[in-house]
């Protein structure tokens, strides 16, 4: 099951990022609406809930951290997205998203089967943040293209944070249905991994999309 790669909590590891906040603080800097911020505030907190569940059914199966346990992950992060009614229009890439984070844990989990952070309530917290972001901007790029925009404009949220590659197209607007291209490669929206762009532009990323109707 290894992919040959660094995965999302490797990433934080190695960039340190072993760190909990409350999610309104997470996604308070985005540039996004009032009600944005709450529905991704909602989601993590579900995806929290079951992320601990697992992170805490690994660590009694331990050292049997095994494949079969992609399936329930994947499974209960789907469920989470079906019961608060955001699946439905992005289904498909939205099923992709939970198989790829879900083999992603596990693989990484197996790993690093000793490491207690891989357990850990602050994981299932970080991944929780980020895998909201992910949906989202999933869901909200297909609505967009649902409701007749034409064009988008790739917002950070302007702090030091911030990727220099995702500094470099900060503003940029483009036709809806072209990428925008960094350094890492091209992107249709924050998180789309979907045109092969490097890992390491997707992790814990806080930028989003505004939307308009013409140029």
């Amino acid at each position: 099951m290894a992919f040959g790669c660094v995965t999302f909590d490797e990433l934080n590891q190695l960039v340190g990022m072993k760190r909990s906040m409350p999610f309104d603080e997470y996604f308070a800097p985005m540039k996004i609406s009032d009600e944005q911020k709450r529905d991704r505030i909602r989601l993590a907190e579900s995806l929290e809930e079951e992320f601990i569940y697992m992170m805490s059914y690994m660590f009694y199966a331990y050292p049997d951290i095994t494949v079969d346990m992609v399936n329930e992950l994947r499974d209960r992060y789907m469920d989470v997205l079906i019961d608060l009614g955001i699946a439905y229009s992005v289904y498909d890439e939205l099923q992709r998203q939970a198989d790829k984070f879900a083999v992603e844990v596990i693989e990484a989990t197996q790993r690093h089967k000793d490491d207690p952070y891989y357990y850990s309530e602050d994981r299932a917290r970080l991944c929780a943040e980020d895998q909201s972001n992910f949906v989202y901007d999933i869901k909200e790029y297909g609505d967009a293209l649902e409701q007749g925009y034409t064009h988008k404009t790739w917002e950070t949220v302007g702090d030091n944070r911030v990727r220099a590659s995702h500094v470099e197209i900060e503003g940029t607007t483009t036709p809806l249905e072209e990428p925008f291209v960094l350094w890492g490669g091209m992107m249709m929206h924050p998180h789309d991994d979907s045109l092969g762009v490097d890992e390491s532009e997707l992790v814990a990323c806080r930028c989003s999309l505004s939307f308009s109707k013409g140029e």
